[in-house]
Order: structure tokens, then sequence, then C-alpha cells
């Protein structure tokens, strides 16, 4: 927050009777702002949106050079069906050597190699199950869609840009969900004593008037009280806008 909010009282004239009802200079904000990053390291192959746009659910925003990963999904499939057929092939000889065994033809011991051999084959093909579904994950994970219909605030890579995480993955695109907003307002102690979660509030923006709902009331280092405010719009509206909130 940039500057002091105030608040002021409006008086509303009723017949012959005045009630003083609590109103709060605020301003607008996003409702959720949500910054995305991909998974896992690598090139920025393409970035499909630029600030300012609006996406839909489940657009492509931004993808990574996947000519790597994509080796290594077709080598974990690869080795997938190699072990699959080995698996197979190792139940087929163990049901043998039990059959045969049934038949007192084969020895304990032969029992005991082919139960094993069929152990390792069952542990090598479940072993390639888990890197071929690793494989496949760390593709889609090269990819960022959109998780809703939203605005781009933000974009801080480029094609050509390595990405690389470490202890936190970067940010690569910020969001804000399309069709709900925010208000900031700051308030004392004694004013914010009877404001609660959930509560609802009225909040006017160029004239117009929207329900909120109380989102957050968070307490600051300076001993204020900063109420946020959500409501829905069906226009796009743009953050740091004047706005008046009160009770309704």
């Amino acid at each position: 927050m940039n500057k002091q909010l105030t608040a002021v009282l409006t008086v509303l004239a009723l017949g012959p009777h005045s009630v003083l009802i609590a109103q709060w200079d605020g301003l607008t904000n996003w409702s959720q702002p949500t910054e995305l990053a991909t998974a896992t390291s690598g090139v920025v192959a393409q970035v499909g949106v630029n600030a300012g746009e609006m996406v839909k659910r489940g657009q492509l925003l931004l993808q990574l050079d996947q000519r790597v990963l994509t080796a290594r999904l077709e080598q974990a499939q690869a080795e997938l069906h190699y072990q699959t057929m080995h698996r197979e092939e190792a139940a087929k000889e163990l049901a043998r050597a039990e059959e045969l065994y049934e038949r007192t033809l084969l020895a304990d011991h032969d029992l005991d190699v082919a139960r094993i051999a069929a152990t390792q084959a069952e542990a090598g093909y479940q072993g390639a199950v888990a890197a071929e579904q690793m494989a496949r994950q760390e593709l889609a994970y090269s990819e960022l869609r959109a998780p809703f219909d939203a605005r781009v605030l933000a974009r801080y890579v480029q094609p050509g840009q390595a990405v690389v995480h470490r202890f936190e993955a970067p940010a690569m695109l910020v969001l804000a969900e399309q069709g709900r907003m925010r208000v900031d307002v700051v308030l004392s102690a004694e004013e914010a004593a009877g404001i609660s979660n959930g509560q609802s509030l009225q909040v006017e923006v160029g004239g117009l008037s929207y329900a909120a709902t109380v989102a957050a009331v968070q307490y600051q280092p300076d001993q204020t009280y900063l109420v946020q405010a959500v409501f829905a719009v069906t226009e796009p509206m743009l953050a740091g806008l004047p706005a008046k909130v009160r009770r309704p």
C-alpha cells in the first residue's frame, strides 16, 4: 500500500432522523494473483502470451524445449517394453518349473531359481513403469497452461532463456483470475473490531455497486489492519481504482 487510507463517515438523511454509516476509502486489486512456473528446468522454447492479455482455462501459455525430455520418455518406453516381455517370459518359466516340480521332475533348488528370476523380472518391470511415468510427467511439467480464465499480469521470461530450478522455482508468468476482484482497506483496530472473515460488505467502484465478502483481516506492523474484500465483476476491471467500502 503506497498511501495511508483514511476512514470517513457518511451521513444519510432518513426523514427526520440521521444515521452514521461507516464508509472507508480503498483501492481495487487483483483477487488472487497466481505465479506460474514450470516444475522442471530447461530452455524456454516459446511464450505465447504477453502482460495484459486475457487467456482461457487450459490455454498453452509457455513451453520449454522438449527434445531432451521427449528422448527420455522414448528411452523409458523402450525399457518398459523390454521389461514387460522379460516379466512375461519369467512368469512362463516359473509356471513350467512349478508344473515340473509338482510332477517331481524338478529339484527344490531349480524351483527356487525360477521364483527368484520371476521376482527380479517383476521388480524390473515395476521400476520401468515408474521411470516411464516420471519421464511422462516431466514432459508434461515442461508446459504451462492457464489454470483458469485469467488476465496475464506479468511475463518474466523470453524464448531461449535458460530456467534452472535450485531451491525454488522462479516465477515465469503471473495471472489474475477473471471475474473476481478485491478491494483493500486499511483500518484502525477500533474500525476493524466489528469486521470478520465471511462478512458481507458493499463496494462502490466507478459509480457501480458490488456485493463483497471479507476474505481476510490481516494485522500489520504499524498496528493497523488490512481488510481484503472480494467481489464478482462481469466486465474487466483494473487494479488500483479508488473504491468506497461500507457495511450494507
